[in-house]
């Protein structure tokens, strides 16, 4: 599968993945529902990590897309949100690349 084939459907499995998260376990929370609908159609996919309920999202976005997309957040969701109002908003809405992530090297001598 081409690569840019691949990640528009990793980006549907995450949103349908918070749909899910959202029906079945009821484990998200209304602002993060409301950051998953702002990001619909600009990010290729968003869903709740962490705990849920209140927590964090996750989104999937192209390089080209990712600075307006995180200043569409700021704008719609975190300037008018009365916890992150007048904040630095740059501790809420970051980007990052993808990495290994937290590894074990056990080496046998």
């Amino acid at each position: 599968m081409p690569a840019e084939k691949a990640l528009k459907q990793l980006g549907k499995l995450m949103t349908k993945s918070h749909e899910s998260l959202k029906t079945l376990y009821e484990c998200s929370h209304p602002e993060l529902d409301k950051l998953v609908e702002l990001s619909d159609g600009i990010a290729l996919g968003c869903r709740l990590t962490g705990a849920g309920w209140g927590g964090c999202v996750v989104a999937l976005t192209t390089k080209d897309t990712v600075e307006s997309y995180i200043k569409m957040l700021k704008e719609s969701f975190y300037e008018t949100n009365s916890t992150t109002k007048g904040k630095d908003l740059n501790m809420f809405v970051f980007a990052t690349e993808p990495s290994g992530g937290a590894q074990i090297i056990v080496r046998h001598i």
